[in-house]
């Protein structure tokens, strides 16, 4: 199926959709809620979701979360897309996975891509050669330059759009999804001694920063699954970022590895929290007034 983006919009923000399982809601979820509130106070910009997620789901995420909501008449839907068109657009894909989508037989066509690196297992072979992408990564993370437009760049967070926390909490969250942090939270509560426990599995939990006193921060890695070491990398972590917004602490559970995505996430909570909020002087809008 083909979906053509009406041409009233300059940017659409997504992230990859074709027979890519993300769990629907995630991370990059809300990576596309904050570029999406951001952009769009200098361009006309459009989400595109095509995995299944409704446009009431988003809306009540953004209602949960931010002071903003996006207007529904920019949500675009559809099911089953195989080719997105969006030739007189830029597309920003948030997790990074155009090239996974291309080859599984998905396709953009679009006036440039910008995508924010999120993994080592990705393969460029498809996007090389092509003039109008462009790879946006943390240079502290990856080691290599896939494709000749890459660029280092840090994922930001729209803090100034995230409404206040307004009670104290009395939970520590879990956030143990299926995918890539499937551990028995009776072997975490072993190590700790809270009163009680928020677990988030698959879907998300309302109102969760009022709900929290503290945020329990799990490996990557499925135990018993083929993973490889190679993917315990979290490209960006979002929710330690929010944790020290929020003045949350954060304990970290059995970080026996290496991983330069934690690293280097931890260091600017801890050093360099300013560079992590969307300002107006974000490299992105430079990007984007120099493809216009």
């Amino acid at each position: 199926m083909i979906y053509t983006v009406p041409d009233e919009f300059d940017i659409v923000i997504s992230y990859s959709w074709y027979k890519v399982n993300h769990g629907k809601i995630s991370g990059h979820t809300f990576e596309v809620l904050d570029y999406y509130l951001f952009l769009s106070k200098y361009y006309r910009v459009a989400i595109f979701l095509g995995d299944g997620t409704s446009v009431e789901a988003l809306l009540d995420l953004a209602r949960d979360k931010y002071k903003t909501i996006p207007r529904e008449e920019d949500i675009l839907v559809s099911t089953n897309t195989k080719i997105l068109k969006a030739t007189n657009q830029t597309v920003i894909i948030t997790d990074g996975s155009a090239s996974m989508l291309f080859s599984m037989g998905g396709f953009i066509f679009c006036k440039n891509l910008i995508m924010f690196r999120c993994g080592k297992i990705d393969s460029f072979d498809s996007l090389k050669g092509k003039e109008n992408v462009y790879l946006l990564q943390d240079d502290r993370v990856y080691e290599d330059r896939p494709l000749p437009n890459t660029i280092n760049y840090k994922k930001k967070i729209l803090f100034s759009d995230l409404k206040p926390k307004t009670k104290q909490g009395n939970s520590a969250f879990l956030y143990l999804t299926h995918n890539c942090r499937r551990y028995a939270i009776e072997e975490i509560k072993e190590y700790y001694d809270f009163d009680s426990y928020i677990t988030c599995t698959s879907k998300p939990i309302p109102d969760l920063i009022n709900s929290i006193n503290a945020y329990i921060y799990t490996p990557v890695f499925c135990p018993g699954s083929s993973i490889s070491s190679i993917s315990r990398l979290d490209c960006s972590p979002r929710l330690i970022a929010e944790c020290a917004f929020y003045n949350i602490p954060v304990h970290y559970y059995k970080i026996d590895y290496k991983d330069k995505g934690l690293e280097a996430r931890k260091y600017d909570v801890e050093n360099d929290f300013k560079s992590l909020e969307l300002l107006q002087s974000d490299y992105l809008l430079t990007l984007l007034k120099e493809l216009a």
